[in-house]
């Protein structure tokens, strides 16, 4: 995902008290919308259907928001602050439990995170030549001590499970054959 904000003029700019709020922006997943606000991110999760998730009820939404909170909070504690409600009243539409003592409907939920500076995203570092054999070497320790560390689910790994999910990525993909996939891959 990549966002239309344009980085600090130096490294390190955004953790000055003196600097400039970063600029807001929005950015787009096929199944989320993330408002970028200042030194926050809220993640919306999309009203769609894709076989493998299904965010069509604001429950389902919800769910997934806390999902991701506990989920990710493991690696990124300092990140992941929450699940917020978007609200609306009659002046619009407020993400969180502040808005002035707004009240209002709650109409969505937000995955509520700390922004984190465009200079850090893979693709900075990598233009940079900051991410090195060495660098991709300590990420993948960190994944593969917390992946060892992870529980054994072994009922995800059966032959039913699995001939499932293909079936499922076939049946996902058909339509965009002679359009976006070639036949002959495809068959």
């Amino acid at each position: 995902m990549q966002s239309d904000t344009a980085a600090p003029e130096r490294p390190g700019e955004e953790d000055r008290p003196d600097a400039p709020p970063a600029p807001a922006a929005i950015a787009e997943t096929h199944s989320s919308v993330v408002v970028f606000l200042g030194d926050r991110a809220y993640k919306v999760k999309k009203r769609v259907d894709l076989g493998f998730l299904d965010y069509r009820t604001r429950r389902a939404r919800e769910e997934a928001c806390h999902r991701e909170v506990a989920l990710n909070r493991r690696l990124a504690p300092d990140v992941y602050l929450g699940v917020e409600p978007v609200r609306r009243d009659a002046r619009g539409h407020v993400i969180g439990g502040g808005g002035g003592g707004r009240g209002g409907t709650v109409v969505d939920w937000a995955v509520h995170m700390r922004r984190l500076p465009d200079e850090a995203a893979a693709a900075s570092l990598l233009a940079r030549g900051s991410l090195d054999a060495d660098a991709l070497a300590r990420l993948a320790d960190v994944m593969a001590a917390f992946l060892e560390a992870a529980p054994v689910r072994s009922e995800l790994g059966t032959l039913e499970v699995l001939a499932a999910n293909v079936a499922q990525n076939f049946a996902q993909v058909e339509p965009f054959v002679g359009d976006l996939v070639d036949a002959g891959t495809f068959n």
